[in-house]
């Protein structure tokens, strides 16, 4: 029987499923390449180029852009040949485009023959960089170019079977006193798709990159953790700024939650343009069963100049391979024997589940302990990856690592309450044996039974 809890800082209800709604994250950036199959349109763009007199800034919108050549390292019967550059910008939305030729006979470096895609043919290939813009807003953006400079009978060229994303991110900020929770998942993941023989993956955890606070998981086995990856690589960050003002309210000391399509372990296996929305709803299902198994709550998210907390919530499946259960259930029976056989242990670990999130010095004084005991028991209890601590302007609290580990541990609640009203007697020198059925998983064990508290802690029974 799972014990439910109810009161205390959260009101923990062990019964009810986990949420399966998270809110819905805002694109960071993104690349592409994109193709349209007629050589006219570089020949178009040059006629262009030369007609405004060479470089040339306009207004398209809310944008401000430019227009303007740049060398390309490319040549044709020995002549080089240009590439072509739109940049927009609005605010934080940037919108780069670089428009290369790809035609017959060019060479590269010293004399080397550029060899085209046969798929593609001749044509334009274009370069695309965006900042905090969906893929149909990119769409929209390109056909209003093209009207703009009577580039229009190009767009239906665009061969998106051809075209090609490189990289996708996503992120939602969030609250620094959940940094630590999140890390812990991450390396939770490398250590599940690490136990496969054959994978590829990268796992890192950084404190100093660039003054950023900085933690990273790339793989291609989310599969494994109940996703639809189709063998894409992708990436999950936590950074934030190492170096901040020293004000409570200043954004950037709050981490970024981020996923992204990995654009350097993708080569050679790209997804196609026309596939963005479905690659851009599974990130935000991996984002979201991650902030869930954090327990990054509405209230632990922040705002910043870009995301926003939206009323239109994405949904989330529930995320419980079979692998990730086995797997927290192997880390909790590392404690119980401890826990059931120490009474100051069970007591906090009782607490904190009753609770939630409890002060250090709430647990010393109802456990009947010192400060500096309890401080030994969060630590065993760390190291096992069970529970944390976590300071806050003077506080310190303890809570269990990550709701995973607490639902995992809430198996044995009962067990906790059974145990709590209880401690070793100090004057006593004789154990007192009885039998105490479903005290283990054993139908039947003997299990040492202590002289009651003055007060004892009261639980939901």
């Amino acid at each position: 029987m799972i014990l439910n809890i109810g009161g205390g800082r959260r009101g923990a209800d062990f019964n009810s499923p986990p949420p399966k709604k998270h809110t819905k994250g805002i694109i960071h950036g993104s690349q592409a390449s994109a193709f349209f199959g007629d050589k006219s349109l570089y020949y178009a763009l040059i006629s262009i180029w030369r007609k405004e007199g060479g470089d040339l800034e306009f207004n398209l919108g809310d944008y401000k852009g430019s227009f303007y050549s740049k060398r390309s390292g490319l040549r044709k019967e020995g002549k080089g040949l240009f590439e072509y550059v739109i940049y927009l910008k609005s605010g934080f939305r940037t919108l780069y485009l670089n428009f290369s030729p790809r035609v017959r006979g060019m060479e590269y470096g010293k004399g080397k023959e550029w060899k085209l895609n046969e798929r593609q043919g001749e044509g334009v290939a274009v370069s695309i960089k965006a900042s905090y813009l969906y893929f149909d807003e990119i769409e929209e953006i390109i056909l209003s170019l093209f009207k703009r400079f009577d580039l229009e009978r190009f767009y239906g060229l665009w061969n998106k079977e051809e075209s090609y994303l490189i990289s996708l991110e996503d992120h939602i900020r969030y609250h620094e006193r959940k940094e630590r929770s999140v890390i812990r998942v991450f390396e939770d993941i490398w250590l599940l798709v690490g136990l496969t023989e054959e994978y590829q993956a990268e796992h890192k955890i950084d404190k100093k990159k660039a003054g950023y606070k900085f933690a990273k998981v790339v793989t291609d086995k989310w599969n494994e953790l109940g996703f639809e990856n189709k063998g894409l690589f992708f990436y999950v960050k936590s950074y934030r700024g190492e170096k901040f003002p020293n004000i409570r309210d200043a954004i950037i000391k709050h981490p970024k939650l981020e996923i992204g399509l990995d654009p350097y372990y993708n080569k050679g296996n790209r997804p196609k343009w026309k596939d963005w929305k479905r690659i851009f709803d599974l990130e935000e299902e991996i984002r979201g069963n991650i902030a869930i198994w954090s327990g990054i709550s509405v209230s632990d998210l922040v705002e910043d100049a870009m995301f926003k907390v939206l009323p239109n919530q994405v949904e989330v499946k529930e995320w419980r391979p079979e692998k990730l259960k086995i797997y927290y259930m192997e880390r909790a029976k590392e404690v119980y024997p401890d826990i059931e056989w120490n009474p100051s242990k069970a007591k906090t670990i009782y607490i904190v589940a009753k609770e939630g999130s409890v002060d250090v010095r709430e647990v010393a004084k109802e456990v009947g302990i010192t400060r500096q005991h309890v401080t030994r028991i969060i630590r065993y209890f760390e190291d096992k990856g069970i529970l944390k601590r976590v300071r806050t302007y003077g506080n310190s609290f303890i809570e269990f690592e990550n709701p995973l580990v607490e639902k995992v541990m809430s198996e044995k609640i009962e067990l906790m309450s059974n145990l709590a009203p209880f401690e070793r007697s100090r004057k006593s020198s004789g154990i007192v044996r009885k039998k105490i059925d479903g005290f283990r998983l054993d139908d039947e064990v003997e299990v040492e039974i202590f002289t009651k508290v003055k007060t004892p802690l009261k639980g939901n029974e």
